[in-house]
């Protein structure tokens, strides 16, 4: 299958979505399918990342990344450029692929300022699914911290473009059923809730323990024989 993914990052930016996209397209390699990724370029950010070339091209057998032109977004981010839309419409004409999946969708739009990927799909006939993954109003008032009715006000106009947004896509996919069931609540249709993050097993079974670990790195003393819980 041809596979079109417009993501909005990618490694060397370490996140929820950027590590998860980079073993998504790693198994649709194995699994012998052709991937067409389209993200943020990293380059001038290259003091903080300096192997961003290494995902960036054709990092898999049938896996190409196309970083697009990107404006600065937090200090260690990036986000696509708002006139950048033209290429990922350009490079899909080529590709024809025969599903499109976006990675939030509403950081995207308001980046191109346009639905990643729908006009494309509906043209062509093919689906067009999306993810939801941050849940950004709940971090409203971290990136806003205005007087609280002004924020209200302001977070139920985003909720009520988040939720236009997300039921143009065919199908929302969602990993926490805590989420799904919020985001079904303010209107998202379309949602399907399935548990498809997980870990390697055995590359954790191969961690070592050091004495004194917790105290040494963290001056944390007596959690040696205590559980530890890390997220």
């Amino acid at each position: 299958m041809k596979i079109a993914i417009i993501a909005s990052g990618f490694l060397p930016v370490l996140d929820g979505v950027t590590v998860s996209g980079f073993y998504r397209v790693q198994k649709l390699s194995q699994f012998g399918h052709q991937v067409l990724l389209f993200c943020p370029d990293y380059s001038p950010l290259a003091h903080l990342y300096p192997n961003w070339k290494d995902y960036t091209g054709n990092i898999f057998p049938g896996v190409q990344v196309i970083n697009l032109p990107s404006t600065p977004f937090l200090d260690f981010e990036r986000n696509v450029g708002f006139n950048t839309y033209k290429i990922v419409r350009r490079e899909l004409e080529k590709f024809q692929p025969e599903i499109i999946h976006v990675d939030e969708p509403e950081r995207l739009f308001f980046a191109f300022f346009r639905l990643a990927g729908i006009e494309f799909a509906r043209q062509n006939n093919i689906p067009c699914v999306c993810t939801f993954r941050t849940n950004f109003l709940d971090y409203f008032e971290d990136f806003l911290p205005l007087p609280k009715g002004i924020n209200l006000m302001l977070k139920l106009i985003f909720e009520k473009s988040f939720v236009s947004i997300y039921n143009q896509y065919d199908l929302t996919l969602v990993s926490s059923s805590v989420t799904y069931q919020k985001i079904v609540n303010i209107g998202i249709e379309n949602v399907k809730y399935t548990n498809f993050h997980g870990f390697d097993v055995e590359k954790f079974q191969s961690a070592r323990v050091t004495a004194n670990f917790w105290e040494s790195n963290y001056q944390i003393p007596n959690l040696t024989n205590k559980v530890k819980i890390v997220f």
